[in-house]
């Protein structure tokens, strides 16, 4: 369990640097460039980085022997996901502030815990209605707050 919670606030802590490096990048840019070259130059290094990175621990050919079940799964994901969730996050980024849509942004779950329990049949909990609601104050109060104080 100890290694699951490593990972767990490695991803809080890089999920949660990337928006105010992205929201930077993204000011930065020159005119024209706008989010989906940002994104294509985000996935086409983080491709790269990651072909080499399977190649140093001999794994590319699971790449090819996954399966199609697997493979057509984990790539529809990722078109989901990685390519037209990070447009529409970069293209909100670049319209207003990190603080401000990283949280609204960050109510993913609500729809991963339907889809999980409808698609899935994952079990209903206590715990995960209460985060549920949590989330949903949570959009109650970012919507009640006034944008600039």
């Amino acid at each position: 369990m100890a290694r699951t919670q490593i990972f767990v606030f490695l991803t809080i802590l890089f999920w949660g640097v990337s928006p105010v490096m992205t929201k930077a990048g993204l000011d930065a840019l020159k005119p024209g460039a706008g989010p989906l070259v940002a994104l294509t130059l985000r996935l086409v290094v983080c491709a790269v980085i990651l072909l080499i990175a399977l190649s140093l621990i001999g794994r590319t050919q699971t790449l090819f022997t996954m399966g199609k079940k697997a493979a057509l799964l984990i790539v529809a994901g990722g078109i989901i996901g990685n390519l037209l969730g990070s447009w529409a996050y970069f293209s909100a980024l670049a319209r207003d502030e990190a603080s401000r849509i990283t949280p609204l942004t960050s109510t993913y779950p609500l729809v991963a815990l339907v889809i999980g329990i409808l698609v899935l049949g994952e079990k209903i909990t206590v715990f995960k209605v209460v985060g549920a609601l949590a989330i949903v104050l949570g959009l109650i109060l970012l919507g009640i707050t006034p944008r600039r104080l």
